[in-house]
């Protein structure tokens, strides 16, 4: 891994914000995972390749045991192999493939991999469908107040991340108790929203990326719908040069926010809330230092509420990562 992170940082490819998944298939990986956790960006339990290498037995203990790792250092997890196997040539899964399914997203995992069911099966869209319906129905049935407990610790953090992971906490918890639709994240890098989505808030995270590769990243994190549009691409190359700094309203983000929720259908009327999470000046890389409630509606909607020492819909600030 720091030979590859070292490569793509070299002059001759240049990729230093390129994200790199660890492949985990050899025991000696499992042995050496904490290593492989600080060096790259996130994990595939390849579980084909752990079966061959080790006791088929133990394969089940090791997934959930790179799962909790990762989890504890805030990386994105990949479950993957043999999801829905019997699908490849049956138009219906064995239940113990939907147990399997739901099993890992219990554990915390971000994601789960089709293979050959959608790549050379008789049944791609209906595997697919019935793999996105098994999480739902898992996710559905989680406590995720309790598994914020397994957050990121200390350690492993920087001092800015700490200050993140605390406007966060607050954020998270105000959308909890406000039974909020939805929690906007403005994005330059994707680390705030990969802070936030480390912390299974109860609600879904609309992350509104400065640039696709950031929305593309963000994707594979849990509960994450990551936003990259036209209207944003305007929005962001204005808000991100210095000569605009003065120019960009807080309300026009909060705008676009409200506008791809309701596009999304996350608030059922206009006086559901979203809580907007934030860095100020827009698109600036640090810690957060801002969280604002409003009502789907948009800023209108708020008259009155929110943080004193957060810009109302009339100030020319701006909000980012």
């Amino acid at each position: 891994m720091k030979e590859l992170r070292a490569l793509v940082n070299s002059e001759e490819f240049n990729q230093p914000d390129l994200k790199l998944l660890a492949k985990i298939e050899k025991p000696s990986a499992v042995d050496d995972l904490q290593k492989i956790l600080e060096e790259c960006d996130g994990v595939m339990v390849a579980r084909g390749d752990l079966g061959v290498e080790m006791n088929p037995q133990d394969v089940p203990f090791v997934q959930k045991e790179i799962i909790e790792s990762a989890r504890i250092v805030g990386k994105p997890v990949i479950v993957a192999t043999q999801m829905l196997e019997t699908m490849i040539t049956n138009p219906m899964p064995t239940r113990a493939e939907c147990s399997d399914i739901a099993n890992a997203i219990i554990d915390g995992c971000d994601a789960v991999m089709l293979s050959g069911e959608s790549a050379v099966g008789k049944y791609p869209a209906e595997a697919v469908a019935m793999q996105r319906r098994v999480i739902e129905s898992a996710e559905s049935r989680i406590d995720f107040a309790s598994v914020n407990s397994g957050r990121m610790e200390k350690q492993h953090l920087t001092e800015t991340q700490i200050a993140t992971e605390a406007v966060l906490s607050s954020a998270a918890t105000l959308a909890k108790d406000m039974n909020a639709c939805g929690m906007v994240v403005f994005s330059a890098t994707g680390e705030s929203v990969r802070l936030l989505a480390q912390r299974r808030p109860t609600v879904p995270i609309l992350a509104i990326c400065r640039c696709l590769e950031v929305a593309r990243q963000v994707a594979l994190m849990h509960g994450v719908y990551a936003i990259f549009d036209h209207e944003v691409a305007k929005f962001s190359s204005e808000a991100s040069r210095p000569e605009n700094f003065d120019k960009v309203r807080f309300a026009t983000g909060v705008e676009i926010g409200c506008r791809i929720a309701r596009e999304l259908a996350l608030p059922k009327s206009e006086e559901d809330w979203l809580v907007v999470v934030a860095r100020l000046p827009l698109f600036s890389q640090g810690c957060l230092n801002a969280s604002r409630l409003i009502q789907a509606g948009g800023p209108k909607k708020m008259d009155g509420y929110g943080s004193q020492n957060i810009p109302s819909e009339d100030d020319e600030d701006e909000l980012g990562d």
